[in-house]
Order: C-alpha cells, then structure tokens, then sequence
C-alpha cells in the first residue's frame, strides 16, 4: 500500500512557532538558497542607513537629548541613585538601568546603531525559523521598522528590543529545554533593566504562549519583566502619566485587528498575542499609567512585518481535497470486472463530477473572498508602513536640524553662573527639539527635563487648557524656580503658553539679561530652595550642598526619595519634599548612593566628623 506523503494527507502548520516546533523547510527549491542568509541579508540592507543616521541625522535633537542627558549624568556621577538635574528629582533606575552605562561606556549613536543592528539581526533569524514562505521580504520590513525608532532616538527603547529579540530567539520554534528556557529568561531579564516598555511587549509574547497552553515558554518571558519593575517600582518610587488620547488607539487596534483576521489559524502564539495587545491597548487608553502613547510601539514597529508575512502565508494556502477526490476516483475507474462495480464506477463519476463543481464553485468564491482579503490585507499593510515611515519622517524633520540657540550656549550659561543661578532652580522653557534639556543639565537644577510622564505629573498645570498668569506663578514658587530662560525657537506643544505668558512680561518676572538667542528673567519674589535659617551653598545635578548655621530641621525643596542621604543629619519625607535634621551648624551634602543605599528607618547616616563635609 502506497503512503500518502504529508503535504497531502496533513500539510505541516507553519507561521511565528505554529503547533509543530520543527521549522519547515522553504516551500519551493529555490528559495533552499536563502537558508541561513535572511539575517545577513536584512542587515547588509539596512546598514548604509545605519550609517546615514550616525553621520548625518543624529545631531542631539528629540528623544536624543535625552539619551544625552542620562549618558553624561551617568558618565558624571556613576554612583548616584538620584538625579537632581530634572522635575526636582528623579532615580535613574526608573528611566532604565542598562542603558545609562551602556551609553555612557559606548557613545550614545555607537550604542544605538549597535542595539539597531543585533536587533535586526535577531528578527530576521525568527523570522527565518518561524516563517515558511520566503521570510525575506518580512525581514526586511522588520528592519526598516527597527532603524525607524532608532533614527527617532529612541536608543534605551532599541536596546531593549535587542535583549527581548534575543529572548524570543531562544524559545520560539523550538521544543522546551533548559537551557533554552534559561536563555530565554535572562533575555527577558535584560531586556526589562534596559527598557521597561520592551519587558511590557514581551508580556504580549508570554500571553500569546500562555493561550497556546505552552506555560513554560510563558513563564520565562513573563516572570522577569514582572519581577524587574515590581522590585524597581518598590525600591525607587516613581509616579507619571504618559498621556493617551482616544485616537491614537486607532491604528494599534486595527493593525491588531487585521493581525487576528489574516494570521492562519495554526498561528496560534501571534493570534493570541495580537488579541492580548489589543486589549492592552484599550486599557492603556482608559487607565493613566506611565505606559501611554507608548503601547503604539509594538504595532509601528512589527505590524508591517508581519502582515506581509500573513500576506504570503495567506497566497500559499489551498484546498487538498479535490486531489484526494481525484485519486479515489482513478483508483475506482480502474475497476471494470463486474456490472455492479461498473454501476458503482458510474456513480462514483456523476458523484466525482458533482463534486468537483461544487468545488469549482466554493474554489471561485474563496479566491474571490481571498482576493478582497488580500486586498483589505495589503491595504492595512499600506498604512501600517505609511504610519512608521511618517511617524519617523516628522522626528527626522523636527530633530536633525540644529537651531542658532542651542550652538551659541556660551553666552545665557555665563551669565546664569554669575547670577548664581545654581543656587536655585531654573525653568528653561521647553523647545519642540527638547535640546536645552541635554545642554543646561549638567549646569543648572532644571524644572523640567525631557521625560513626558514626569513632565505630566509634575507639571500638570501645562496639559489643562489655557495657562494664566496665576497658576504659573504659583506653580514657579512651589517648586523653588529663580530663573526662567527661554530660546529663541519653536516650544514644545504644551510649552507654547508658557513662553506667550514669559515674553509678554509679568510684574513677577524681571528681564535680567537677553542676546540674539536667549532670554533670561528673574522670579522677584521666588521662594528659597531651602528653608530659613539654612542657604544653599551649590545645587548641583546630584546633590545640594547647604550650610546650616545651627541645630534644626530645614526643608530642602527636592523631592524626597529614600535613596537621599546626608552625612550626620536624619533625611525624612516631608510632605512631597526633603526634610533635614541635624545636631550642629556646617556644612551637609545632601545627596545619593548605591553604594550606601537607602537610608535606615529613621533617615539618620553617621560620620565620623560630625556634620563637617569634605566638598571635594
């Protein structure tokens, strides 16, 4: 008896780790040629862009300033906890753990353009694995999606898609082994300390196994992304908002949406995936978190991908029923020895006959309902790609040109030094390019920064409609600012009232000193960042020198982590802000410490000298 080969009896399902974890072997003999080759390819593609970017596109401006700022604080102060240089304080940590060393030791582009690259070379070796018909033209999708948030600065973001990539690479196509799955956890471990929002996607993957009943597979990429950011969310309080209309779950979801449609149903990890991320995505858009507008990421970077992926796999697809029909046939045609098998012949045919035009019928309805899939397919495709390519069109626009002001700095930080201004704190009006966050910082106490969920939460008043006069300046006393600085340039969208109000003049603003590019003023009745009887000697990126002339407890307006400590005075919480106790007059630094950790119960840190601090 002649066995039926597979691909006729039962076809192999194939897709992103589909039921089988054998890979399948390309559909056409030709294609054989490209095995191995898809992550070379992909790569060698992409990177003269690589290259454009780090030479001539990544001057500094939009995300990259803030990848700027992190690197340098950290270059600066390597074992500070704390940074005093934004919002009146922020832990490093809550930004990421990896990708401030990672960027400081490696150069801000040397770091994105390398995370860029592995990452490129990561997916195409899934896809490659994952992907049965010509995985090619996805990568390469892939990859251009890849070097778009890298060329938007998003380097923290992109260094964690690298480790996450990694992670998946370990576990996906692939039976569960141990050390697999270990490499697979550490994969997700890294990726989660250098990006939060990249452990968050590979939450999505977790869920899509754990729909698919492959629980350990879910496991590995699940537990540490939550263990990450519920020890970081415990040992470094953060509070923020990233905000999220409405609107902008629109495309997410149909991207998720067309995913869920077209995907074959052996692809029951990304299936799954795609409905998990679109239930996140609405509850990203009704619940504030930090997580907001980011969510989009997964669908701008990945979407086009794998809908051509889905494309392709869906034009592979037929129907191995009429060849079965056509065999059973022959073989009963064959059979002439008797007037009731040719009667049972007979009707064998008309039934054949009958069914092979029904079939033609069913046949040329699905490639009529294909077509319009396809067609609804390619459409969703189309716009998932125009998205990115816009999306990242308009950073390159905004970002890549650089401004007069931000290259003739000389003269507003001279005289900001003179002014004493790192006595106090500055408010430095935001641009659209959010340079000034990168330039000031390592100067001056900044009130603002670039990081749009603390820029929300501690500056809320800016997201609320119109500003007044009132509540700026009520807002400018809170946080202790003594200048405000603005550039000669485009604001920010939720700074544009800030600078209308700062220009047009108000009582409680003095012009102190302007030139071709900046202005500065001075807040004439501006409250002091420490509290009487106490002065602040330097306020500095990282700590805050003061001089105390006797025993007390003065409030220091930063805001108050435990991770702040002081040699020989009790740092406690004071309402939002740092309260400062000690036994004698001289001089504390108030500062930060991994070394040292937090403080103990009571806030109190011993010295040897006493109060009196060594400025070195």
């Amino acid at each position: 008896m002649r066995v039926q080969p597979l691909s006729v009896v039962a076809p192999a399902p194939s897709g992103p780790d589909g039921v089988l974890d054998v890979p399948r072997r390309p559909a056409y003999r030709p294609l054989r040629l490209w095995a191995g080759r898809v992550p070379v390819l992909a790569v060698l593609a992409v990177l003269p862009l690589y290259g454009v970017w780090a030479t001539l596109l990544a001057t500094g401006g939009g995300d990259l300033a803030a990848q700027y700022a992190w690197a340098g604080f950290f270059a600066r102060n390597p074992d500070s906890a704390y940074g005093l240089f934004w919002y009146g304080g922020t832990h490093t940590a809550n930004y990421s753990v990896l990708s401030p060393p990672l960027m400081a030791m490696l150069g801000v582009r040397t770091a994105s353009v390398l995370a860029g690259v592995a990452a490129t070379w990561l997916l195409g070796s899934l896809l490659e694995r994952t992907v049965a018909r010509v995985p090619l033209w996805p990568a390469m999708l892939g990859a251009l999606g890849l070097w778009a948030n890298v060329a938007s600065g998003r380097t923290t973001f992109a260094l964690g898609l690298a480790f996450g990539l990694a992670g998946l690479l370990a576990v996906a196509g692939r039976p569960e082994r141990r050390d697999r799955l270990t490499a697979g956890a550490l994969g997700a471990l890294l990726a989660t300390l250098a990006s939060p929002v990249a452990g968050l996607f590979l939450l999505v993957a977790g869920a899509g196994y754990l729909l698919d009943r492959r629980y350990a597979k879910c496991l590995v990429l699940c537990v540490p992304p939550v263990v990450v950011c519920a020890s970081t969310a415990l040992l470094f309080p953060f509070q923020g908002e990233q905000p999220m209309p409405a609107v902008r779950m629109l495309l997410p979801l149909l991207l998720s949406g067309a995913v869920l449609w077209a995907a074959p149903r052996a692809w029951r990890v990304l299936r799954g995936g795609a409905a998990v991320y679109a239930v996140g995505v609405v509850l990203t858009c009704l619940v504030p978190s930090p997580i907001g507008t980011n969510v989009e990421r997964l669908a701008a970077l990945f979407a086009p991908a794998v809908l051509l992926a889905c494309l392709r796999g869906a034009a592979g697809s037929g129907d191995v029923r009429p060849s079965l029909w056509r065999v059973f046939v022959q073989r009963v045609s064959a059979r002439q020895t008797s007037w009731w098998q040719t009667s049972l012949r007979r009707t064998a045919v008309r039934w054949a006959a009958a069914y092979r035009a029904t079939a033609r019928r069913i046949t040329a309805r699905r490639a009529t309902n294909r077509r319009a899939g396809a067609l609804a397919l390619a459409l969703a495709l189309a716009a998932s790609v125009a998205w990115t390519t816009t999306t990242t069109a308009n950073d390159l626009r905004v970002t890549t040109s650089v401004p007069a002001w931000a290259t003739h700095t000389g003269g507003v930080l001279a005289e900001l030094e003179r002014l004493d201004a790192d006595r106090d704190r500055v408010e430095v009006v935001p641009a659209r390019n959010h340079r000034e966050a990168a330039l000031f910082a390592p100067h001056a106490q900044l009130m603002r920064g670039w990081n749009r969920q603390l820029d929300v939460e501690r500056g809320r008043l800016f997201y609320e409609g119109a500003l007044d006069a009132p509540r700026y300046h009520a807002w400018l006393r809170q946080w202790a600012v003594g200048y405000v600085v603005v550039p000669d340039g485009t604001p920010d969208g939720p700074a544009e009232h800030e600078a209308a109000l700062v220009t047009s003049g108000q009582d409680w603003l003095e012009p102190v000193w302007h030139d071709a590019y900046w202005r500065i003023y001075r807040v004439r009745d501006a409250e002091p960042l420490v509290s009487a009887p106490a002065r602040v000697v330097r306020a500095g990126e990282a700590a805050v020198v003061l001089r105390v002339p006797g025993p007390g407890t003065v409030t220091v307006r930063v805001r108050y982590s435990p991770w702040l400590r002081a040699a020989g005075a009790c740092v406690r919480p004071a309402g939002p802000w740092t309260e400062l106790t000690v036994r004698r007059a001289g001089l504390y630094r108030l500062d930060s410490s991994y070394v040292s950790g937090p403080t103990d119960e009571d806030g109190c840190l011993p010295t040897e000298d006493g109060s009196q601090q060594d400025l070195q």
